[in-house]
């Protein structure tokens, strides 16, 4: 078991006033960058293509972000067009250290690539807000079945793109093909 990263998740729901973390549950855990970012509102796009795949395979998804949860949940809502998830704030970023998902260095946020990207970004829509929280916190995600971190992605630079269709291609998705 994942202790620190369980202990992460059981208080951080508990911070958020909310019931319900089962230990024994399947969560993908999605840790973003903050909910002004291009990349952030770029990767909920993306999840809007899987995340009735993942849900149907009995996984919930956790929505990691370190703003409020008011308007992080309205804007996840306008990617996503569904409230079948669940908003975790994490301004102590307990869940992202717990998933050691690191923070990045100027060059690694704010770099010419970030730039072409961001400008990519921008093109496709995804515009651009406030900054609600650390500015140079990656992203990342983890698999969590019955206490166990079965899978675990982070992200090298603020515009890498989470890889939600390799993770749901892989054996780690499936908890049948791990047993």
């Amino acid at each position: 078991m994942n202790e620190k990263l369980i202990n992460a998740l059981k208080q951080t729901f508990e911070e958020n006033q909310l019931e319900g973390f089962d230990e024994k549950g399947k969560y993908w855990v999605i840790c973003l960058r903050h909910h002004g970012c291009t990349f952030t509102r770029q990767a909920l796009d993306e999840l809007s293509q899987f995340h009735k795949e993942i849900q149907a395979k009995g996984w919930q998804i956790i929505l990691v972000h370190m703003g409020s949860k008011e308007s992080f949940c309205e804007l996840a809502y306008d990617y996503l067009q569904s409230e079948e998830w669940i908003s975790l704030s994490d301004p102590k970023k307990k869940i992202y250290k717990a998933l050691e998902i690191n923070r990045g260095s100027l060059s690694r946020v704010l770099g010419p690539k970030e730039w072409v990207e961001g400008i990519r970004g921008l093109a496709k829509g995804y515009g651009i807000g406030a900054l609600q929280g650390d500015g140079l916190q990656l992203s990342g995600m983890g698999l969590v079945d019955q206490g166990e971190l079965v899978s675990v992605y982070q992200s090298d630079r603020a515009s890498d793109s989470l890889p939600f269709q390799e993770f749901i291609e892989s054996a780690a998705f499936d908890a049948e093909k791990r047993q």
